[in-house]
């Protein structure tokens, strides 16, 4: 068997066992092992020294991660199959809303391996959609575009664009932008930037992808296992989000019910990811939904009766403010 063809069974076995299960009803060591197998595979096509390449590109919006970041991110499974799947929805749906067009899909950050792209290639033909990639980093969109032409996939791409996604101008309308370049809490990674500048340019009722990033912010014991108490909404970023500069400061203010409370407990910065319809990631479930832990306090007489919270999405994690008041 040649490694076109070991790679291209290895993509369609992993396709049928994410799309092949009932919601959220899968085997996750399965489907890990798959998802590794198939980075394996696909970095035996790559060219030399994209796995060997750590830079990152620093924006004004956040740092787009290294070729060598981005190859291991098809291995957080539960992250890949929610947008695997929820992707594939995505275009099923458009497909439904613009039932004369060849559905145009603006993938903004293909990494070098096009993870969200590849699933397309086995659940619809070239005549069904037309794909732009977008990608800031040139050793990312030289190997993406190298696993394309390697695996014969050139006819579902329209273009492949060298860019900064956040300041992009589409051509024409897109049906759908998928974008998945975030870290916890919408920090660290440029998505709420790219997205505020490509959403505004869908089609009317084109699909966005995430459809919403939510981040809250909850109480988490430190003694006890209760279930952790969610105090409010700090952002939630989605197709009506804007933003004229490209950053978004957000900042909140949040009771704390410590008459209520007992021991100690540490506020946590947790992300909700809505891919589409049902497909989700819940905080904790991946490495860019994990919380963030703030500074802990004990409940008491001395225990803040409040908390603000401020950072721009996209910045550094270490630049998070947070300020307990205790009055």
């Amino acid at each position: 068997m040649s490694i076109k063809q070991g790679i291209i069974d290895c993509l369609g076995e992993c396709t049928r066992e994410v799309l092949g299960k009932r919601f959220r009803d899968c085997d996750e060591n399965k489907e890990k092992g798959l998802f590794l197998e198939l980075a394996a595979r696909l970095n035996e096509i790559s060219i030399d020294g994209v796995f060997a390449c750590s830079k990152e590109i620093v924006t004004p919006y956040g740092t787009a991660i290294s070729s060598r970041e981005a190859s291991l991110c098809m291995g957080d499974s539960v992250r890949t199959r929610a947008f695997w799947r929820g992707l594939v929805q995505a275009v099923r749906a458009a497909m439904e809303r613009f039932p004369d067009e060849k559905i145009r899909v603006l993938y903004a950050g293909t990494g070098p391996f096009g993870t969200l792209f590849l699933p397309l290639t086995q659940a619809f033909e070239p005549d069904d959609l037309e794909l732009t990639a977008l990608e800031i980093n040139a050793l990312s969109l030289t190997n993406f575009r190298k696993i394309v032409e390697t695996l014969g996939f050139e006819e579902f791409i329209g273009r492949y664009v060298l860019t900064d996604a956040s300041s992009y101008s589409c051509e024409k309308a897109p049906h759908i932008v998928v974008c998945e370049t975030m870290d916890k809490a919408l920090t660290c990674e440029p998505q709420a930037a790219i997205t505020t500048n490509l959403a505004p340019q869908l089609a009317v009722g084109g699909v966005l992808v995430p459809e919403e990033v939510r981040v809250l912010v909850d109480i988490y014991s430190l003694n006890t296992s209760t279930q952790a108490r969610v105090l409010g909404t700090l952002y939630n970023l989605n197709k009506s989000s804007r933003s004229e500069s490209g950053h978004i400061e957000v900042r909140g203010e949040f009771e704390l019910p410590v008459t209520e409370l007992s021991g100690s407990y540490r506020p946590r910065l947790c992300t909700f990811i809505k891919v589409f319809d049902n497909e989700i990631v819940a905080t904790g479930e991946s490495l860019i939904t994990n919380p963030l832990f703030l500074q802990s306090f004990v409940a008491g007489e001395e225990a803040p009766k409040k908390m603000r919270v401020s950072y721009t999405l996209g910045g550094p994690r270490g630049k998070i403010v947070y300020e307990a008041i205790r009055r």
